[in-house]
């Protein structure tokens, strides 16, 4: 790890720290500086798929504590106060370009109901492509539409 990179990594957990993600900070920091140990030589493979899981852990860390800050504490579908820690939905799910996508825009939180619903597509994928709309649209963010797989079929 040069040390733009560990300044960065610092920086990171400044801003997860001020948000009040101490837990994520500390093993943020913990994960850098057991990357910092690492030998130098050629990596391994699985040590290269070990880095790549890290760092998506670290960017889903940054996402969430930054989608928490902009729900204030509610549901960004029902507006409800959470009875606990909410649900980061991936409004762009999958692995693949899908995971290339993720953002604090293509991200929400949800509370546990609205979260199942949502995974379910209860009462139906249209309407959740207009609750998204609008919560876009709140927040000046671009919307993509979920398309399902089903509904194509049925169209096709």
């Amino acid at each position: 790890m040069n040390a733009r990179e560990r300044r960065q990594v610092e920086e990171q957990a400044a801003r997860l720290k001020k948000i009040g993600e101490h837990e994520i900070a500390a093993k943020l920091l913990a994960l850098a500086a057991r990357r910092r140990k690492a030998s130098p030589s050629q990596p391994t493979r699985e040590k290269a798929s070990e880095e790549a899981r890290r760092e998506r852990a670290e960017k889903m860390a940054q996402i969430r504590a930054a989608v928490e800050k902009r729900s204030r504490g509610l549901c960004e579908a029902c507006h409800g106060a959470f009875l606990q820690r909410g649900a980061l939905d991936h409004w762009l799910g999958g692995t693949g370009r899908r995971r290339q996508m993720e953002s604090i825009e293509t991200c929400w939180l949800l509370c546990w109901s609205c979260n199942h619903m949502r995974t379910h597509n209860s009462p139906t994928s249209e309407s959740w492509n207009r609750i998204f709309e609008a919560h876009c649209k709140a927040h000046g963010y671009r919307f993509t539409p979920h398309v399902e797989h089903a509904n194509a079929a049925r169209t096709a």
